[in-house]
Parts: structure tokens; sequence; C-alpha cells
């Protein structure tokens, strides 16, 4: 199980889940037994929500500074977020002393900021937010209708627990189009992709 583990934790933290969550409940548990505590505590978090919601689409891979940072401590510690993570970050998010989502600041203004002016002078405040529980279709309407490139996610106490990624929403996307075509055809989900055309039309 070591080698699965090692496979499983080089994958996004959102993917890593929804591969464990696949598992029986015993390779499962051998499996995230094998695995790092940062990996392991990650996917964690991300199995306790229901698959079909912002939690089980979300990832743990963003990155944060807080309102009274100032910009150059914060282009610091961007250095040293994995090579890997930092590809999908478009927004450094901005919390407060408890964790809680109040604003979010583009990579491109952080990295043009003066190094000391501090980061609530230039975050964008309140921005765009979905919670835990909100179903994944709804998530994928708030992409649609404000052209989205990443979206973050909060708990009941507005924490910040997590972001979701346009690519994220265009798997949802694909799969209630899915449905959609199934419901049209009058079949399941799992027929229409397993029946030939003309037996669906049949």
């Amino acid at each position: 199980m070591a080698e699965i583990a090692d496979i499983i934790e080089e994958m996004p933290s959102d993917e890593a889940a929804d591969v464990i969550g696949e598992l029986d409940r015993h390779q499962a548990a051998e499996v995230r037994a094998a695995m790092e505590e940062e990996e392991r505590s990650a996917v964690a978090e991300l199995l306790q929500y229901e698959p079909e919601t912002a939690g089980g689409l979300m990832g743990k891979e963003f990155t944060t500074c807080t309102e009274d940072q100032r910009a150059g401590d914060a282009v610091a510690a961007l250095r040293e977020v994995d090579e890997d993570d930092l590809e999908e970050t478009h927004f450094v998010f901005v919390v407060d002393g408890r964790g809680r989502l109040t604003g979010r600041l583009p990579l491109i203004r952080l990295l043009l900021t003066a190094p000391e002016t501090v980061v609530r002078d230039v975050m964008e405040a309140e921005p765009l937010y979905v919670g835990v529980e909100l179903d994944q279709e709804e998530v994928a309407n708030v992409f649609k209708m404000h052209d989205l490139i990443a979206l973050p996610v909060v708990d009941e106490e507005m924490r910040l627990v997590g972001r979701i990624t346009a690519d994220d929403v265009m798997d949802v996307m694909e799969e209630e189009a899915t449905e959609d075509m199934a419901l049209l055809a009058g079949v399941s989900k799992d027929e229409f992709g397993e029946q030939s055309s003309f037996r669906v039309a049949r």
C-alpha cells in the first residue's frame, strides 16, 4: 500500500479524496495509514463532506495571508509554497486572525505592490465565496454567472477551508449535462453511457 499512498500523495487533494473514497473501507484505511500526516489530514477533512457539495469539490491547495501582513512578507511566504500548487494559484486569499475570509489579492497585484504596503490596503474586500454544503450545481452556476477562475469555500463560521477551480466545475457541468441528456432520453445516466445511440433512442 505504500506505493499506492505515494501515488495518491502526488495528486491534488480533491482528486486524492475521490480515489480513496472509491476504495473499500479496509483498503482506504491502509492507504491513509501509509500517507504522510499532512496529506492524510487534508484527505480526511475532504472525505467528511458529501461528494456533490462544494466541500466535496474543493481542494486544500490554496495560499493565504492575513490582513495586517505586509505585501513583502506575503510574497516571501509564496516562495515557500510547492511549485505544483502555485500553478493554479491566481489569488492569495486574505483572512483575519481567526481564519475567517475577509478578502482576496490577485497574484499579479501582490507582486507589483510595494513590499511595505499592508495587505488590507490593497486587497479586494468581500470576495465571492460559497459554503461547504452548497450543491455542486449551484457552485457551477456561480462560476458561470461571474466568469470565475477560482472560488474560496468557507464553513458556517466563515473560516476559509478550501478552494474550487474552474477545472473542478467543468467536470460538474459535464456530469450535469450527461444527466440532463439521460433524462431527455428516458434512461438513467449509467444506461446512457453504456448503451448505443440506437438503443437509447429506442
